[in-house]
């Protein structure tokens, strides 16, 4: 039984090594198929960029030209009285009721200094 076995695996064995000598392993155009595997990788990478940029760009422009038409309604609404009261700066004190707000203040120190 045992010699059986033996001789049956070296049959096995034998057609094996048969069949692995009679093939190209590493195939010779190794070199060639990696290169073109390379190359496709990077056109699809590319072609992805490419496509999500444009994608992007479509959809900012898209949404700019939609959104045009309520921007250009808001300001023809808007009358110029409107925009200069929007714009305009701040009011301000005059400088002489400040000046009197200092010295009103600087008094009260002054007579806080002298009752300590």
């Amino acid at each position: 039984m045992t010699n059986e076995r033996d001789e049956s695996e070296t049959l096995l064995d034998q057609q094996l090594s048969c069949t692995l000598r009679g093939t190209d392993y590493p195939p010779r155009d190794l070199e060639q198929r990696t290169r073109q595997v390379i190359r496709q990788h990077v056109r699809r990478r590319v072609l992805v960029r490419s496509v999500s940029a444009s994608v992007a760009f479509l959809i900012l422009f898209s949404w700019q030209a939609w959104n045009r038409p309520a921007t250009q309604r808001a300001r023809d609404g808007l009358q110029l009285a409107e925009l200069e009261a929007l714009f305009a700066p701040p009011p301000v004190d005059p400088l002489s009721l400040l000046d009197r707000q200092q010295s009103l203040a600087l008094g009260a120190l002054r007579r806080l200094e002298n009752n300590q």
